[in-house]
């Protein structure tokens, strides 16, 4: 298992976490003076949760309790089909207004849990700001671009005869080499970093085999 794995949550059981937390702030916030509510609003924001989903309804009942207005499963479920993110099979927004309050306790270990990903350094990449698959995207799509700049250069010399065209263009396509290999070194890592070493050198060989052939 890769230590970007290990430090995740259980997915199902954060879900379940955040949802208690959730349908307590839900079922208490058209109330007055519960303690309950207040502790919800007062000790977390929206980035303390893992889930889009239970990011965006959270940040959504915060906005309208701070409007003053209402907080229905209408509502929510309206912004939800703004906002356009994907929903997991077994969240409805329905279930948040009704069922038992969360305990204290409850409140606890999502407070408890949130402090611990802030001191490991794991909170950033739940929020999405150091998403590994971003990074990946990232540099197939520079890889890609660097790749077509070279072959145009080198199509270019070769219909001109310009061997500086031609030498950059294979110089570029050997780099887009590179950075592929750390795209597929990154992606192939999350599952098995054996092959992703394996992956990540055989494609850096080959950019340097492209790159020493103009040199």
């Amino acid at each position: 298992m890769s230590t970007e794995a290990a430090r995740r949550p259980d997915l199902g059981g954060q879900l379940l976490l955040e949802t208690s937390v959730l349908r307590t702030l839900c079922l208490t916030v058209n109330s007055d003076g519960s303690e309950l509510k207040y502790r919800i609003l007062d000790d977390l924001v929206a980035e303390n949760f893992y889930f889009p989903v239970t990011r965006t309804v959270f940040a959504a009942v915060s906005d309208l309790h701070r409007n003053g207005d209402q907080v229905v499963a209408q509502s929510l479920q309206d912004m939800l089909k703004v906002s356009a993110i994907d929903i997991p099979d077994d969240f409805y927004v329905e279930d948040l207004f009704r069922g038992e309050l969360a305990s204290l306790a409850t409140l606890t270990e999502l407070e408890r849990h949130v402090r611990k990903l802030e001191c490991s350094g794991s909170l950033d990449t739940y929020s999405g700001e150091q998403d590994p698959f971003a990074w990946v995207i990232g540099l197939f799509i520079a890889a890609l671009v660097v790749f077509l700049v070279g072959w145009t250069l080198g199509m270019i010399g070769g219909a001109t005869g310009d061997e500086t065209l031609e030498d950059a263009g294979l110089v570029l396509i050997g780099i887009s080499l590179f950075i592929l290999g750390a795209a597929v070194s990154v992606l192939v890592g999350m599952f098995d970093p054996g092959w992703a070493i394996v992956a990540g050198v055989g494609l850096t060989g080959l950019g340097i085999g492209v790159i020493s052939s103009v040199i």
